[in-house]
């Protein structure tokens, strides 16, 4: 009932070391990583990728960020890999796209570089979404968490605490937003808009009422009387005032901001949030709390999503050869 981030860790970059751009007469080698724009007040990728180069000197390798979107992300992987010179080395993929991406042939194969425990530390359904057809395309790197953002001021106010249920987040936005009569103050954000993170606000609907989009054997919908509930609360959210009607064009950023400048109560969101809600200048700063996502009636509380991924682009024979030292580094 997870969907993780999957990255290819920095140490896998030796078995492309061969691959990338070689200074003329130099001995050094540039690889380029393509990666998601990393939402935040920190970013950790250049440092990371300084230690490497130390560790490895004679390869250094070249950050290039893209959108946050994962959309525009996946957009930009698929018209620059099928034009056959991405100028890309190694990338950061969503989960769902290493199957799509290794169907393709745009991914190398990285079973051989790997010892057979090298796996082993990880979450089993991240090194689920890593593998493709019994075959290793990526290694995981972080996952990224749906979480429920509260304002722990508002809730101490009313003597509220944490909702466990939706049920209980909509009487608790009932009762705040009837004490408070602030017409600005709206209830419960989510991203509605239609992207990869209305996908992931609905897969955490229908976990949370004990209900999944593909059965055992295949089926569409293998509790449909649950799936039709999950969907319409998130219906009756809108309809209901409980959420705003712009949710439905909304993304993390949009409803973070909204949350950040104290315009809401609650706010379904990633981890990155957080330390953006602690910034000098930020309204609800010391002001916010977190807990598991909710559940529904037929659910778990706490099941969530998470997404994104790295892998090592696939080069023609002719680009490339990975010498034997470059395997046992990897």
């Amino acid at each position: 009932m997870v969907l993780t981030r999957i990255v290819l860790v920095l140490g896998c970059l030796l078995a492309a070391a061969g691959c990338g751009d070689r200074a003329p007469g130099s001995g050094s080698i540039t690889l380029v990583f393509k990666h998601a724009k990393i939402l935040g007040p920190s970013d950790p990728v250049a440092g990371l990728l300084r230690e490497f180069e130390a560790r490895h000197p004679g390869v250094q390798v070249r950050s290039e960020s893209l959108p946050w979107s994962s959309d525009e992300q996946h957009q930009f992987y698929v018209v620059n890999l099928e034009g056959g010179n991405p100028g890309l080395d190694v990338l950061m993929l969503d989960v769902i796209w290493v199957p799509e991406f290794a169907r393709a042939g745009w991914l190398l194969d990285l079973t051989s570089f790997l010892a057979p425990s090298e796996l082993a530390p990880h979450f089993p359904a991240a090194v689920e979404a890593a593998t493709q057809s019994g075959r290793v395309w990526a290694l995981p790197w972080f996952m990224n968490v749906g979480l429920l953002y509260y304002r722990r001021d508002l809730l101490d106010k009313y003597g509220l605490r944490p909702p466990e249920t939706y049920t209980d987040l909509v009487r608790q936005v009932e009762r705040i937003k009837s004490g408070e009569q602030d017409p600005r103050l709206d209830g419960f954000l989510w991203q509605g808009k239609q992207y990869e993170g209305m996908v992931v606000n609905v897969l955490e609907g229908f976990w949370a009422n004990g209900t999944r989009v593909l059965g055992e054997s295949g089926t569409v919908f293998p509790e449909p009387d649950r799936a039709e509930e999950a969907l319409a609360f998130l219906r009756a959210l809108i309809e209901t005032g409980v959420s705003p009607s712009w949710v439905t064009a909304a993304d993390e950023e949009l409803t973070r901001r909204s949350f950040q400048d104290g315009r809401a109560i609650f706010l379904r969101n990633w981890p990155y949030a957080m330390d953006l809600f602690e910034q000098p200048g930020s309204a609800v700063r010391g002001q916010v709390g977190v807990a598991s996502l909710p559940r529904h009636v037929h659910g778990a509380r706490g099941v969530w999503a998470s997404t994104g991924a790295r892998g090592i682009r696939k080069l023609r024979p002719s680009s490339c050869a990975s010498s034997p030292a470059s395997r046992r580094s990897a």
